[in-house]
């Protein structure tokens, strides 16, 4: 019966990370709930949980919660606290649409328990299937590149409109190249100790920077420089700085630019309008600073203050959340929420540095943690599905292992 289990875990896991190189591709999207967006990888979450509880249950197996999955357990809570406080506060037709966001945390939370669980007794090479991802994401954002260069088009359908610019199946530049920064993290942690480094190795590398370089998002350009020299100091091998600068200013230079403001990497657009959106964040928490709106309540409250039209405040995919995951946080759970997510990042890094010289899980986990925070500056890449998918997966691998 146990082998049955893994096997349709196994299964289910395999499936999760074909899938997810697609994206917002295979978005569902209810005609009469706009607010609501249905993703095939939190449906195949659902399931890989739900076969791991069955499987514990029919085989009598115990529970037993990882340090970090309690820390977890204690921002669910929260988060949970702060919707049932302010469900009156909020129209009857928008409760499922919150409510959803916090299953969907709540679902991947328990993937991380469920997959490191799973991995303790069936090895798989998680780091492995996540470069062939990652390089899917890769191939797909320069496929978009080359033949559909113009993506203006999309803003009829909610999104932000880019030229020229690698948005791949994400249909956003900025998450697409952190999902590739993310692989090649992978990617240069296991380039030290691959005994065989091939011009097929080097080649995938070269996607992985190509790819993020034509993203033009300056975030990314920035995650992956301070990415390559976090790797460089943690593995001593310090001479190799100069070289990742001499690449990155030398792919910065070289980058084709043709007309539009998306490929200028002096704009100054983005910037002001990200301070407008931050501004935004603060006036929301300056009004609900201990318990927050409720998680998610964080579209009803933009629309409460003005801070989305009457025509499409249920449709745009930049309501549900801020360009700051940590004021996101703030704003929808209060200051506790803040405070346990902060603690719970911080923990994720300090139980990772203190094996990274020697474990290649480590290295990766913790540098994709510091990656993910800086871009939760930016962008709210804590809370994005994938991403959140990718630090499960990683955090689930450090545990089975250590």
């Amino acid at each position: 019966m146990k082998k049955i289990f893994n096997l349709l875990l196994k299964i289910v896991f395999l499936v999760s990370l074909v899938i997810f190189p697609f994206g917002q591709f295979l978005r569902i999207e209810l005609p009469n709930f706009p607010e609501i967006k249905l993703q095939p990888l939190d449906f195949l979450c659902f399931i890989f949980v739900f076969i791991s509880l069955a499987k514990k249950l029919v085989l009598k197996e115990k529970f037993k919660l990882p340090e970090l999955a309690k820390i977890m357990a204690v921002f669910l809570g929260i988060a949970l606290f702060s919707f049932l406080i302010n469900v009156f506060t909020v129209p009857a037709f928008s409760l499922v649409s919150s409510f959803l966001y916090f299953l969907r945390l709540f679902e991947y939370f328990l993937f991380f328990w469920s997959v490191a669980d799973f991995l303790k007794e069936s090895y798989l090479p998680v780091s492995t299937y996540l470069i062939f991802a990652g390089l899917a994401v890769a191939v797909l954002a320069l496929g978009q590149y080359f033949l559909v260069p113009d993506t203006r088009f999309i803003y009829n359908l909610g999104w932000d409109e880019h030229y020229f610019r690698a948005i791949g199946s994400f249909l956003d530049p900025a998450f697409t190249a952190l999902l590739i920064n993310l692989s090649f993290i992978i990617w240069l942690s296991r380039s030290f100790d691959r005994k065989v480094k091939n011009i097929y190795w080097w080649s995938l590398g070269l996607i992985f920077l190509v790819s993020i370089g034509l993203s033009f998002s300056r975030l990314n350009y920035g995650v992956l420089l301070l990415s390559a020299i976090l790797i460089f100091i943690i593995r001593k091998k310090t001479k190799l700085i100069t070289l990742i600068v001499i690449l990155f200013i030398s792919m910065i230079f070289f980058l084709p630019k043709p007309a539009g403001e998306g490929v200028n990497l002096l704009r100054t657009n983005s910037v002001f309008a990200k301070l407008e959106n931050y501004q935004l964040a603060w006036k929301i928490i300056a009004d609900h600073p201990v318990f927050g709106v409720g998680f998610n309540n964080y579209r009803i409250a933009q629309r409460k203050y003005g801070f989305l039209s009457e025509e499409n405040w249920q449709s745009t995919n930049a309501g549900a959340g801020a360009d700051n995951s940590f004021l996101f946080t703030w704003a929808t759970t209060g200051i506790f929420g803040f405070l346990t997510l902060l603690f719970l990042l911080a923990r994720i890094m300090q139980k990772s540095i203190l094996l990274a010289v020697k474990n290649e899980m480590a290295l990766i986990l913790f540098t994709s943690t510091i990656a993910i925070a800086v871009s939760s500056f930016f962008v709210n890449a804590f809370f994005y599905p994938w991403v959140l998918f990718w630090l499960m997966l990683l955090l689930a691998k450090f545990t089975a292992e250590n």
